[in-house]
């Protein structure tokens, strides 16, 4: 979502985040914490189908999940000579960070502690 400011959607009672979109011409995706990086598109199945309209949400293939969080991290940075992405949990207070290749396979990526024993 950088290097430009997302466009943030909050539920009124909560303050809690639920969907920021990529303001560059002709990006389609969206980033949510709890749901992660997804793009939203008009299902014409549906419409040839039935007659009604209806949306396609596709999750990036990619996650990486924040261990203390359980949010998903956001894409902080992308170094275009490596090329590799830095990610951030979207918690103000938190500065977990993983570094993973771009352009991998699809995969979770569980940030320490994520399964923490009881």
């Amino acid at each position: 979502m950088t290097p430009n400011q997302p466009t943030v959607a909050r539920a009124l009672d909560t303050g809690e985040i639920h969907d920021c979109e990529c303001l560059v011409d002709g990006c389609p995706q969206h980033y949510s914490p709890g749901y992660g990086y997804f793009t939203v598109a008009q299902n014409h199945d549906h419409w040839v189908a039935t007659g009604s309209a209806s949306l396609r949400i596709r999750r990036r293939s990619v996650q990486v999940l924040c261990g203390e969080h359980q949010h998903s991290m956001f894409l902080e940075c992308f170094d275009r000579e490596t090329p590799m992405e830095s990610l951030r949990c979207p918690e103000s207070d938190c500065q977990r960070t993983m570094k993973i290749l771009a352009g991998g396979a699809p995969v979770y990526w569980l940030d320490e502690g994520f399964f923490k024993k009881s």
